[in-house]
Formats: C-alpha cells, sequence, structure tokens
C-alpha cells in the first residue's frame, strides 16, 4: 500500500493511497478529504493509520505500507512509545500491525511513491466519504504501468 497525504491550503486535507496484492496486481485506490488542517507529519501518520485499518478490513495482510514521510519510518521503526506529537498515532499505527505481524513499513520517496500523489488530483468535497476504486482511474494508469502495477483489463 502506497499512502501520500497532501495539505491543499484552505481546502483542508487530502489523503491517498494505492493498494496492490502481492504480485503486484492493482487492487483498489482511496481518496479522502477533510477541512481539517493538519500538520504534514501528522496527516501522513493518519493516512498511514487509515489505510492500515482499510487494508486490514479487506483483508489484505501480509502488508507493506510504503510513505514518503521519512520521519513517519522512523518513528515507526522505534521500539518505544514515541513522545511526540504524534505519538499516539504512532502508537496505534504499531499496535495495529503488531496483531497480526505481518505489517511492515518503509520509506518510498516521492519518485516511488507518484501513484498515491497523482490522486491529489481528484476533488471531492471536503467531508466526504472515502470514495474506492475497485478500478483504477484512467488518468493513473500510465503511472501504474510505469511502476510495474499489474492493472486488470475491463470487461
Amino acid at each position: 500500500m502506497n499512502t501520500d497525504a497532501a495539505v491543499l491550503g484552505e481546502e483542508g486535507t487530502g489523503f491517498e493511497m494505492v493498494i496492490r496484492n502481492g504480485d503486484g496486481t492493482f487492487q483498489m485506490v482511496v481518496v479522502h478529504r477533510t477541512r481539517k488542517k493538519w500538520p504534514p507529519e501528522t496527516a501522513e501518520a493518519l493516512v498511514v493509520l487509515r489505510g492500515l485499518k482499510l487494508a486490514k478490513s479487506h483483508h489484505f495482510v501480509p502488508l507493506i505500507v510504503e510513505t514518503d514521510c521519512k520521519s513517519l519510518v522512523q518513528k515507526l521503526d522505534r521500539r518505544d512509545s514515541t513522545a511526540w506529537e504524534i505519538g499516539g498515532i504512532c502508537d496505534e499505527i504499531k499496535e495495529l500491525a503488531e496483531e497480526d505481524g505481518n505489517v511492515r513499513w518503509r520509506f518510498w520517496g516521492r519518485a516511488g511513491n507518484e501513484c498515491a500523489h497523482l490522486m491529489t488530483r481528484i476533488r471531492c468535497r471536503p467531508e466526504e466519504s472515502e470514495i474506492l476504486f475497485n478500478r483504477a482511474p484512467i488518468f493513473l494508469i500510465p503511472q501504474l504501468s510505469k511502476d510495474g502495477i499489474v492493472v486488470p483489463e475491463l470487461s
């Protein structure tokens, strides 16, 4: 699962994630908007938490969570409880990950996380329910293919 958060100025914050299975086949993308204006690192932690809950509810485990927020990955890698502003969020992420032991995270720079970043193009009203796509949006298919993600053909 690739995650990205975007601070959208006056609009608030956007959360995006792309989920693919172990052989690289596209599973879904998720877009969520909120009017709340989170600091960037907090927004990144929240999208990882939201994505982890979603992935587990759809039985997408084992799971590797990739984010372009290096400081978040460093905090998640710590064994002890975190004392930073986002400590509670990090602790909840770690708790969920430890429930079955099949969740890992890693830093994946912007260049490797382009699909999730491109999802910021999707505009929806803040506080609207999450938008789940079981099919990739057309504008995302070239980047998915470039990243080696298999996109099932429309039937």
